[in-house]
């Protein structure tokens, strides 16, 4: 299956529809904790593409 591009924003939502809890933010980055536990950080750079290997890493 091919990754979609998505925007820092559509990730986040994605993400939280998904019961990916938000932990916190800090300047340009909102790191969120998986329901088993590993965390991960999503980059917010004014709604620019987040590219597919990194959109592969959070997943």
């Amino acid at each position: 299956m091919k990754l979609l591009i998505l925007s820092s924003k559509d990730l986040c939502r994605f993400l939280e529809q998904e019961g990916v809890t938000a932990i916190r933010q800090k300047g340009s980055q909102k790191f969120y904790r998986h329901v088993d536990g590993r965390t991960t950080l999503v980059p917010i750079h004014a709604n620019k593409p987040i590219s597919r290997g990194l959109l592969r890493g959070i997943l």
